[in-house]
């Protein structure tokens, strides 16, 4: 209590997510000039927030957290699942009305092997975790989640609707088996005093995360159909354009998802070898 807040680390911080996205949307409406500057100074910001918050009297994101193992692997994992995955559920909406013609509410039904499978795995997974293992769950769930975006770079989208159900089924699962033994394991790596600026860092890495996949994968998609062409689509393109549009929207799909993959398939890894839980100390 009484801590001062941390103005100049907030502003590093925001300022440098807010010019990199800006650079992306640039990106995405056909790039420009302004694009590298506004990536160069974003990332500037953003080393100079980590550098600050090395001296910071009050940081916005303790760094001395990252010097335990499970804390550091575990978040980077979160982030990458994030990035990976934060854009599925968009992505697959966007998929569904535009590349099979589906109502806003018959594109959400069509996502519910997604959300049932997160919400029924979740709470089994949490109470897994204590007997098999956080390491070993979260691990495998995020191998689940790449094999599921695997899928989806590879399947016909506007093919049969199974293969996709299944796609997006295994993705639920993955997630569900991640997320609550990586944040267990997490939480309980950190001193009991430290644990209200990690679940801070935490929720931060993965609302970063969830950003940046819309960011790049609609910046993929840009880059694979243009701008403007991604815009008519998505806003509902004339009968000439539609087939021209649907495939370039399709293979632009295939690109992030594949992306996507690579992504969990690296934070399964660094999940990995964060190697086993230890009971956290008070400081």
């Amino acid at each position: 209590m009484g801590e001062p807040f941390d103005t100049y680390g907030m502003v590093f911080f925001v300022g440098g997510l807010l010019l990199v996205l800006l650079g992306l949307t640039f990106v995405i409406e056909g790039g420009g000039p302004a694009v590298p500057w506004l990536l160069a100074a974003g990332g500037l910001a953003l080393v100079t927030f980590v550098l600050y918050e090395r001296r910071a009297r009050s940081p916005l994101i303790d760094l001395r957290l990252f010097a335990l193992r499970i804390f550091t692997f575990g978040n980077a994992s979160l982030f990458l699942n994030a990035l990976a995955r934060g854009a599925l559920m968009f992505l697959m909406t966007f998929s569904f009305q535009g590349l099979r013609g589906a109502s806003p509410l018959t594109a959400g039904l069509l996502m519910l092997p997604l959300t049932i499978s997160m919400m029924v795995v979740g709470p089994i997974s949490g109470r897994l975790s204590d007997r098999l293992g956080s390491r070993e769950l979260s691990s495998g769930g995020l191998l689940v989640t790449a094999v599921a975006l695997a899928m989806l770079a590879r399947i016909p989208l506007a093919g049969p609707y199974l293969p996709i159900a299944c796609a997006l089924l295994l993705a639920g699962i993955g997630n569900g088996l991640f997320n609550s033994p990586n944040t267990s394991a997490v939480m309980g790596a950190v001193p009991p005093d430290r644990r209200g600026v990690a679940a801070s860092t935490r929720t931060l890495l993965f609302n970063a995360g969830q950003l940046f996949s819309l960011a790049l994968s609609f910046t993929i998609l840009s880059t694979t159909m243009g701008g403007g062409h991604l815009s008519g689509f998505l806003a509902g393109m004339s009968a000439n354009g539609a087939a021209k549009g649907s495939a370039a929207f399709s293979h632009g799909l295939g690109e992030a998802f594949t992306l996507s993959t690579i992504l969990s398939l690296v934070a399964a890894v660094l999940s990995a070898l964060r190697g086993k839980a230890a009971p956290a100390r008070s400081t």
